[in-house]
């Protein structure tokens, strides 16, 4: 399977759940703010954060909220720590909050060993090929973004660790919506020795940084 086509499929496997799932973080972050709501200003940023993990994990450990063909992994203990599996590709999708600090939003891997390889992208999409083998090592990042009353979620494949306040490249980017309609995708292509991976463009405010 080339690049083009793992990642079709894995935009055929995240549009049509963009929408249950929009709705699903959404209404997490809408209670994370009620939740929160008088927490001191130097703790309301992590505080929001696991709140929003944990309500969206419970939210999707229900099985009416939970897209067919997905599963809940992650360890809820660890900070309220989400991943989505895809049963049948082993795809996954971790649930993190855009990185305010990083020029593209991406969060970096920090210093985790399990973090940085998934980061690094283990199984390029170049080199997946999902006919001989599922994708157990592929990781796609799900983050969620508040600007004001406006929330964003996208879908992004990283192929580096990154760093604290530099872009983490990505070669995979899928902004959710509403409806299935409203997605964009960008996607860099293989077309030599040479990969250009690119950075998304975000404006980012100047809060600190919360995975």
């Amino acid at each position: 399977m080339t690049q083009n086509e793992t990642s079709l499929m894995i935009e055929s496997l995240v549009r049509p759940i963009g929408p249950s799932l929009f709705e699903l973080i959404s209404l997490a972050v809408v209670e994370a703010d009620t939740r929160t709501n008088g927490v001191t200003a130097d703790t309301i940023g992590l505080s929001h954060t696991i709140m929003v993990r944990a309500l969206a994990r419970t939210l999707l450990i229900d099985h009416e909220h939970c897209p067919i063909g997905w599963v809940v992994e992650g360890q809820g203990h660890r900070m309220a720590q989400t991943i989505l599996r895809h049963t049948e590709t082993g795809i996954t999708l971790r649930l993190l909050k855009e990185s305010t600090v990083n020029p593209n939003g991406v969060p970096h891997a920090g210093r985790n060993l399990a973090r940085r390889s998934a980061w690094s992208g283990a199984v390029p999409l170049e080199g997946l090929d999902l006919g001989h083998r599922t994708a157990t090592s592929l990781t796609c990042l799900l983050l969620w973004k508040k600007d004001g009353d406006k929330i964003s979620l996208r879908v992004v494949h990283t192929v580096e660790e990154g760093r604290y306040g530099a872009g983490t490249a990505v070669d995979l980017d899928i902004q959710l919506g509403a409806t299935a309609t409203e997605v964009t995708v960008h996607r860099t292509f293989h077309t030599g020795d040479d990969t250009d991976f690119f950075y998304v463009d975000t404006e980012r405010d100047d809060a600190g940084e919360v995975l």
